[in-house]
């Protein structure tokens, strides 16, 4: 499975705000650059997780964006099937009556099975688990 440039950039983002998380609102500018991510890109993903309820955005002068929950609660899941739109390894599983073997394909237990798997090991994993994971790497690097 191939995760989009999307999903990758919506998971560097929302690390970012979970290793900021309790500080306030980030602004999109400092995470755009931080994460050299193309403002306006990055907007189109904010607003995805705005309108998902994963993330608050705060207008005016401190504005910016922070974690609607506790990094704890989000899960990398719940990240990826926003930005992404779909886990599905094949796009026969979201939508059958495209294929025109639906009725006696045998591999679709497998696919069934491949996401089943994918979505069990991407909801064991928190946006907590990943920002505690980098900072540590950060301050060994710092360490060393």
């Amino acid at each position: 499975m191939k995760f989009s440039t999307r999903g990758r950039y919506a998971l560097r983002a929302m690390i970012m705000l979970a290793e900021h998380y309790g500080d306030g609102p980030l602004t999109i500018r400092v995470i755009s650059e931080k994460q050299e991510i193309s403002l306006k890109y990055l907007e189109a993903i904010m607003r995805t997780f705005a309108t998902a309820g994963l993330v608050i955005s705060a207008k005016g002068k401190s504005g910016g964006f922070i974690l609607a929950k506790n990094p704890a609660e989000i899960s990398m899941a719940d990240i990826l099937k926003t930005s992404e739109g779909t886990l599905s390894p094949v796009p026969c599983l979201d939508n059958p009556e495209i294929c025109a073997l639906k009725e006696g394909c045998k591999s679709m237990k497998m696919w069934k099975g491949l996401k089943e798997v994918t979505l069990k090991y991407l909801e064991s994993i928190s946006l907590r688990d990943i920002a505690v994971q980098e900072m540590a790497r950060h301050f060994q690097d710092y360490q060393d």
